[in-house]
C-alpha cells in the first residue's frame, strides 16, 4: 500500500514537472508576441484618445469663436453662456490632451519602458 502511494506521488510529481516545462516553453515563445500586441494596443489607444481630445477642443474653440462673432453683432445672454461653456469645455479637452500626450510619447518612443510601467500597474 505504501509503495503504491509512493508510485502515485512520483507519477503526480513527474506530470507536474512536465506540465511546468511545457508552460515555460509556451510562455517563452508567446511572450514577445503578447508584448508586441500590448504595445500596439497602447499606441493605438493613446493616439486615438489624443486625436479625439484635440478634435473636441478644436470644435469647442470654433463654437466659442462663432458665439463671439454673433455677440459682436447683437447682444444676447444665451450666446455669452454658450461661449463661456465652450471655452471651459475646450480647456477641459485640451488639458486631457496634454496629460495624455506624455504617455503617448512614451509608448511611441520608449515602448519597453511603457510596457514595464503597465506591467507594474497590473501586478499591484
Amino acid at each position: 500500500m505504501k509503495e503504491e502511494l509512493q508510485n502515485k506521488a512520483v507519477e503526480i510529481l513527474t506530470s507536474l514537472q512536465t506540465t511546468v516545462s511545457e508552460a515555460k516553453g509556451f510562455t517563452l515563445t508567446q511572450l514577445p508576441d503578447v508584448a508586441n500586441q500590448y504595445i500596439s494596443y497602447g499606441i493605438a489607444s493613446n493616439v486615438t484618445y489624443s486625436v479625439l481630445y484635440l478634435t473636441f477642443a478644436a470644435g469647442f474653440c470654433w463654437i466659442a469663436c462663432w458665439c463671439r462673432r454673433e455677440l459682436s453683432s447683437r447682444e444676447s445672454e444665451p450666446l455669452c453662456a454658450g461661449m463661456t461653456g465652450s471655452i471651459v469645455a475646450a480647456l477641459f479637452f485640451l488639458y486631457h490632451f496634454v496629460v495624455g500626450l506624455e504617455e503617448t510619447i512614451m509608448v511611441i518612443f520608449a515602448p519597453k519602458v511603457w510596457l514595464i510601467l503597465e506591467l507594474s500597474k497590473l501586478i499591484k
